[in-house]
């Protein structure tokens, strides 16, 4: 076999390892994006419902009953317009009868009954078809039932897929450019007989493929580090600002600032039932401040860059086989060729 097509076949290869290497990586990019998309939209969605909870709950405290809501269904169709990503929103009592609805359910309604209870603010649901969130209602007796919200994935997943889009270039440069330098040196090799020299074409090939990895999931890990702490400041101020605006007109009505006792309890309930928040207060003027969590920032970013240690040392562990097998392998086969000789 001529030194060229040895050199062409080993570049062809070269491609291969280093095409697989990048669909593997890319793989577990798309898992890290997903993660931090679907929990940023949907804590966003649940921000915007809550507050509507919370003028359905004030209600009921004060005596109305969740069946007998004074225009309920504009209410719920006021919520549902403030997003494009939901497609219906409707409130059913404890007892499963439907209370208002708003938007488009093609007919069918979750059953509140069967789901699981709300995980802090909210509850999700993801199937084949659909995707939900349901925030639970409290009345002056306890639990009243549920507000469901049908979101529309198509919207959900079009910024999903954008990032995605991005992520796969980003990683179709770096593995190029580390496949690129690999073919390179290949090229610019002499044609001598070098002892181990398998090895140490497995060992250049595995080095690179590492370091390309490396980079490439590193960004990753930085960049969803950076969109968990951008969210978690939004949603903050998002939380701060709705409760602000719901205190306003409360004191628009005659309501004097000291009287509003109940104000830092609702405070703490909402910092206890949102973890993306560290604290909530306010002060003498009814002025609410609030603050993101940084553990909560750290933590989800602990989770993203242990997701991709762990791929990092799946791949080094393969590599390490692999430069094994091919630093033992001429022994081997020598050995195998001396006793057929003896034989």
């Amino acid at each position: 076999m001529g030194h060229r097509v040895k050199k062409g076949l080993a570049i062809l290869m070269v491609l291969i390892v280093f095409l697989i290497g990048m669909l593997c990586t890319l793989s577990v990019k798309r898992t890290t994006i997903d993660a931090v998309y679907a929990e940023n939209n949907r804590l966003q969605l649940a921000f915007s419902a809550g507050q509507y909870v919370s003028r359905i709950e004030y209600a009921l405290r004060y005596g109305k009953q969740l069946e007998a809501y004074y225009n309920m269904d504009s209410l719920l169709e006021r919520l549902r317009q403030t997003s494009s990503y939901m497609e219906g929103v409707c409130v059913v009592s404890a007892d499963g009868k439907l209370c208002g609805q708003a938007g488009r359910f093609d007919g069918r309604i979750l059953d509140p009954a069967s789901l699981p209870e709300a995980d802090g603010l909210y509850g999700s649901l993801d199937t084949a078809d659909e995707a939900w969130l349901w925030l639970d209602i409290e009345g002056r007796e306890g639990f009243a039932g549920w507000m469901l919200l049908r979101l529309n994935r198509a919207a959900l997943n079009t910024e999903v897929e954008q990032e995605k889009q991005s992520a796969a270039l980003q990683s179709l440069v770096i593995w190029l450019e580390a496949a690129s330098i690999v073919a390179l040196v290949i090229m610019r090799a002499k044609e001598k007989r070098r002892p181990r020299a398998a090895l140490r074409f497995c060992v250049l090939v595995c080095v690179f493929i590492l370091a390309a990895q490396a980079v490439d999931l590193g960004l990753e890990t930085v960049q969803a580090g950076w969109r968990t702490e951008s969210m978690a400041r939004r949603s903050a101020h998002q939380v701060v600002q709705t409760i602000q605006e719901e205190v306003n007109s409360v004191i628009a009505k005659g309501a004097q600032p000291d009287s509003l006792t109940d104000l830092n309890s609702y405070l703490r309930k909402t910092e206890g039932n949102i973890e993306v928040i560290r604290t909530l207060y306010s002060d003498q003027n009814a002025m609410i401040y609030g603050q993101h969590s940084s553990e909560y920032v750290s933590r989800r970013t602990r989770g993203y860059a242990a997701r991709a240690a762990a791929t990092a040392g799946v791949t080094l562990g393969c590599c390490t086989a692999v430069c094994l097998a091919a630093g033992l392998a001429p022994a081997a086969i020598r050995r195998c060729g001396k006793k057929k000789v003896m034989a």
